[in-house]
């Protein structure tokens, strides 16, 4: 996680995939640990590919 004000940066391992989540997080909300698991959902018009 990469603290940015009330934006967080995740990086998630998915397999052997990683992907890189940004989450606006209001005061109160969960913020996740490393090592925590969790369950990814999104809308198909959110999702962005980036080759390198």
């Amino acid at each position: 996680m990469i603290y940015a004000g009330p934006l967080r940066k995740y990086r998630l391992r998915v397999g052997s995939s990683m992907l890189v989540l940004r989450k606006h997080v209001a005061a109160g909300q969960q913020i996740f640990q490393p090592s925590d698991e969790v369950c990814l959902e999104w809308l198909r018009s959110d999702v962005r590919f980036v080759t390198t």
